[in-house]
């Protein structure tokens, strides 16, 4: 698969050349074609419900339920326009749907009448920073000790997918203007540990060292608001942006959960068979070597491939730079 090479070359032109996002519409097309499907292909923090094995999942922005259907325990999901064609109950030994803003849940109090405190969060609401930063200040203000909370739609490649508001006509892909989110939280938050992952298309950010008590953003959340609402990518600089933050491989922050757990962690779209254990019979492994070789098995590859590296090399690329 070259498509990990072709990201990364439009990445380091795309936020400033002409023409960038009909290259971003081409190649998103091109991976469509070559059967990846955004809701399975692309989620990396599948590997952390496994890591955290959380009582409580609480995620925004569930719409269609892709992302939902990786928890495997009790969730709160919160979207106001819920969908959930990709995401069947199952099993699952219990669940909540909000159909409302996610200011709108937590101003219920739902959390807080039940005692509960989640401990893995996924904030893919609202593509707008004012909105995320929001999100995450409740969502730490009601996590438990040790939570872990996900940020998507940090990581943009064009220009036009960080306008406020959507143009289709523009960008198939947009994340808004989210990434400010991050740099608020780099500069104003430096007791969070932050990582940031390259997982396709538009990465995740990895927060932890949660504190519930900590009121920093609310003391300042207007001021930043202010500083930031009229600034765009442009203005703030892709290079000042990046440079305040170090990429890392999913793939290698996988491999690096799977050192410190004893059962493997599967991300979404992995094939299956490197979850099954190494003692399994030579009757399973010559089923997943024809499964492999099938059309489904390409495809299952593929969706594993396509976090690995988008943005690997941002680092060395700019190290360079005079």
């Amino acid at each position: 698969m070259r498509h990990p090479l072709v990201l990364e070359a439009h990445r380091q032109a795309s936020l400033e050349a002409p023409g960038a996002d009909d290259t971003a519409h081409r190649v998103v097309s091109a991976l469509s074609l070559a059967g990846l499907e955004d809701e399975q292909a692309t989620y990396a923090y599948g590997a952390l419900h496994d890591f955290v094995t959380p009582e409580w999942y609480f995620e925004i922005g569930t719409n269609r339920g892709g992302s939902l259907e990786v928890c495997p325990g009790k969730f709160i999901a919160v979207d106001p326009q819920l969908i959930l064609t990709n995401f069947s109950m199952k099993d699952r030994p219990e669940g909540h749907f909000f159909q409302i803003t996610s200011d709108g849940f937590f101003d219920l109090g739902f959390l807080e009448g039940l005692g509960i405190r989640p401990e893995l969060g996924f904030l893919d609401g609202m593509h707008r920073f004012e909105f995320l930063l929001r999100d995450f200040m409740n969502f730490e203000k009601r996590s438990a000790p040790g939570a872990i909370a996900i940020l998507h739609d940090c990581l943009p490649f064009t220009a036009a997918m960080t306008a406020r508001d959507w143009d289709p006509k523009k960008t198939r892909q947009w994340t808004g203007d989210v990434w400010k989110t991050l740099a608020i939280l780099l500069k104003h938050r430096p007791d969070l540990q932050i990582d940031v992952l390259d997982a396709y298309p538009t990465g995740l950010v990895i927060l932890r060292n949660l504190d519930a008590e900590n009121t920093t953003l609310a003391g300042c959340y207007d001021a930043v608001v202010a500083e930031f609402l009229d600034t765009d990518i442009a203005a703030f600089g892709p290079a000042t942006y990046f440079d305040m933050f170090q990429i890392q491989s999913s793939h290698a922050a996988i491999a690096a959960l799977r050192t410190m757990r004893p059962r493997p962690i599967r991300l979404i779209g992995e094939p299956e068979k490197t979850c099954r254990n190494p003692a399994s019979s030579s009757a399973s492994r010559s089923a997943s070597a024809g499964a492999a070789s099938s059309p489904r098995g390409r495809k299952a590859r593929c969706r594993a491939a396509v976090s690995a590296n988008l943005f690997h090399g941002h680092t060395a690329r700019q190290s360079s730079q005079p």
